[in-house]
């Protein structure tokens, strides 16, 4: 998918008709944004209060706030600009805990149940990646603004492990579980945008993209208790749908060197799936919780035009 992508891109030049406010040509840019994810955190256990029922709140595996980097690479001229970018997300969490009350487990054993443990060590991780190849070209201009349309491909990847031990502080009891969870797909991308003159030197631009993808989901859920070994997963063909929305202010620092500071949201439906109890503490009723993954935050980034 990615050599159709760059294929794509260098074709798509013949036509690259920049946009007002920008130097038109070849540029480079840089992006970074700190974000915090949705529907990412991973439950893991609830607390036992003095009667044995629980209470306090759960302790839960947090790969959810973290950095994305974005590299771009583009060609711009006074009717279109055609871009080729690479969008990555990368962050993991680890904890330990213990409680003379004890824990009920969140994480699933189907076999076994809901077990109760004393001390509880984990750890996760959350990867997601966007490769795009998008072409622009206006719709409508006038003195201040650009109002313009979007076109184009995406390559997408999300995947996200955790690994947890549960020890009831009795030899040979420890409760292993490993959830792994990969889901991928490839389509087609499209969107609105503007942007405003403010000076000769600082404009405003926002966008609206949608992207529909064909792929695949993987996740398995591997348990060990009392040298029993359970294994449970789903592989399976699904569709995609995703969501961005960016709103950004642009500064003109020097001939060719534009930077900017915004606001970034990414929505990526059904992403996550994994085995779950209907609720944190219920034993049995377990099933295959799909999740729509998130992600907002600010962005800053800059690009050279040669």
């Amino acid at each position: 998918m990615r050599r159709l992508l760059i294929v794509s891109f260098v074709a798509a030049l013949v036509a690259a008709p920049a946009l007002a406010g920008e130097k038109e040509g070849w540029y480079v840019g840089i992006e970074g944004s700190s974000l915090q994810s949705g529907n990412s955190d991973m439950t893991l256990a609830v607390p036992r209060n003095t009667s044995g029922y629980p209470g306090g709140d759960a302790v839960t595996l947090d790969t959810g706030s973290g950095a994305a980097y974005k590299l771009l690479v583009g060609f711009r001229n006074a009717k279109s600009d055609c871009t080729l970018s690479f969008w990555s997300y990368d962050n993991d969490d680890d904890l330990s805990t213990s409680s003379t009350l004890g824990f009920l487990n969140s994480l699933p054993l189907p076999d076994f149940g809901n077990d109760f443990s004393n001390t509880l060590d984990a750890d996760g991780s959350l990867e997601t990646s966007l490769t795009d190849l998008t072409w622009t070209r206006p719709i409508a201009t006038n003195d201040r603004s650009v109002f313009n349309w979007t076109l184009g491909l995406r390559a997408w990847s999300t995947e996200q492990d955790t690994r947890a031990i549960y020890d009831m502080s009795t030899p040979g009891s420890d409760i292993r579980i490993m959830l792994h969870n990969e889901s991928q797909g490839a389509g087609l991308v499209a969107g609105l945008g503007a942007k405003y003159t403010l000076t000769d030197r600082v404009w405003g631009s926002t966008s609206l993209r949608m992207a529909f993808l064909t792929g695949t989901v993987d996740s398995m859920t591997t348990g060990d208790e009392f040298g029993s070994t359970y294994t449970n997963g789903v592989d399976a063909d699904r569709n995609f749908q995703q969501t961005e929305l960016e709103t950004r202010i642009h500064f003109n620092v020097v001939a060719g060197l534009d930077m900017f500071i915004g606001y970034e949201y990414k929505q990526f439906d059904s992403a996550l799936e994994h085995l779950t109890f209907v609720d944190d503490v219920q034993e049995g009723s377990l099933f295959n919780d799909v999740k729509d993954l998130t992600f907002s935050g600010v962005a800053i980034g800059a690009s050279y035009t040669f």
